[in-house]
This record gives structure tokens, C-alpha cells and sequence, in this order.
């Protein structure tokens, strides 16, 4: 990838983080962090103390042992959590932002972010009203001729700092055929690629 010009990836491997590190470090990579945390319909794990005071401790320590490695780019914590709006879910935000907080302050050197699936106002929204999240990523799929429209549109509420973290063309999960029993059947290689150059060529021209 480095010898292509890429100059970036994400990881939610932090098991392996330091080994990641390593090789980054070696071939000039920066590394976004992804830090997995339940999804925020679990109310059962943010309503146990326990469990989210061990899951801040186990962040905590990892950020602190890595934070000064010259491959760290930012961290992210949680990939496509949704953000809802009831106060039933404060437990769930106290603990993301605790969380945010905690880096902010043991590593002020590197930003926070939190990923969504497409752009979404009502995430957007309680992203910035109830999180201290600095960037706000997007994971695009079939979307991503309208993301640039739809960030338009909204900045009158929003025009913060974001970045493209994953992008893909339809998938088998949206708007795709089904068989007689209701399974989605997704493309074959061949359409992909007969969808996916025209979509890149008009972006890059």
C-alpha cells in the first residue's frame, strides 16, 4: 500500500496493536485506532457499572501504552454505533464520553472520532450536541455522489472536520434482488466492476 501512495489505515485489531505499530512505523503508515464498544442497544452492559468501568480501564491503559507512537494518527471509538436521541440511553453516552474525555485529556495530541453508516442529520446532530467527538467519519455504501450535497445542506447546523473511512457500492443488504425465500443476492464480480469504474472515473475527472 505505501509503495501505491497510500498513507493511512484503520484497525480495530487492538490486540495486535503493537505488531500493527511496528510495521507501520516501517513502512511510514499512520494508524487510526478503532476502539470496539457495544453498540448502544445493549443497554444491559451500560447499565452495569462494572462492566463499563472495566471497559474504560482496559481503553484507558491501551491508550496510554501507544499514545507516543510516532504511527498513531487518531483514535475512534466505536464503529457505526447509533447515536439515539431518549434520555433512556444517558448511560450510553456518559460512558462514550467519558471515554472521548479520558483521551482528550491523557493524549491531547491525537483527535477522537466515531463512525456512521451514510450521512445521517439525526446522528449528526446528537453527535454534536451530546458527544466531544472532533471528526466525524463516514462509512458510504452506493451513496458517496450524494455525501458532498448532503454536507451542504446541513451546514448550517454542521461543517466540522470529517473523513471517509470506508466506502462501497451497494451491497446485498440495500435495495438488491431477492430469491422466492427473501435472501438477497448480490452481484457478481463482473457488475461490481461494470458499476464501480464509471463511479470512479467521474469522481476523479
Amino acid at each position: 500500500m505505501s509503495e501505491l501512495g497510500g498513507n493511512t489505515i484503520k484497525t480495530w485489531d487492538t490486540t495486535h496493536i503493537d505488531s500493527i505499530l511496528k510495521k507501520a512505523n516501517e513502512a511510514n503508515i499512520a494508524v487510526i485506532i478503532g476502539l470496539p464498544i457495544p453498540e448502544s442497544k445493549h443497554m444491559y452492559f451500560y447499565n452495569d457499572d462494572a462492566k463499563v468501568a472495566s471497559q474504560f480501564k482496559t481503553i484507558k491503559k491501551l491508550v496510554n501504552r501507544v499514545k507516543d507512537n510516532p504511527s498513531v494518527l487518531m483514535w475512534c471509538v466505536g464503529n457505526e454505533l447509533v447515536f439515539p436521541h431518549k434520555p433512556s440511553y444517558n448511560k450510553f453516552y456518559g460512558a462514550f464520553n467519558d471515554i472521548v474525555d479520558m483521551i482528550h485529556s491523557d493524549d491531547p495530541n491525537h483527535p477522537v472520532t466515531t463512525t456512521m453508516i451514510n450521512f445521517q442529520r439525526k446522528t449528526i446532530f446528537n453527535l454534536k450536541m451530546r458527544t466531544n467527538v472532533d471528526i466525524i467519519s463516514f462509512n458510504i455504501f452506493g451513496r458517496i455522489e450524494s455525501l458532498s450535497q448532503e454536507l451542504k445542506d446541513f451546514s448550517w447546523f454542521w461543517k466540522g472536520p470529517y473523513l471517509l473511512t470506508e466506502w462501497g457500492i451497494d451491497g446485498p443488504w440495500d435495495g438488491t434482488a431477492e430469491t422466492a425465500w427473501g435472501a438477497k443476492i448480490e452481484q457478481t464480480s463482473t457488475k461490481k466492476l461494470s458499476n464501480i469504474i464509471p463511479d470512479i472515473k467521474r469522481k476523479c475527472l
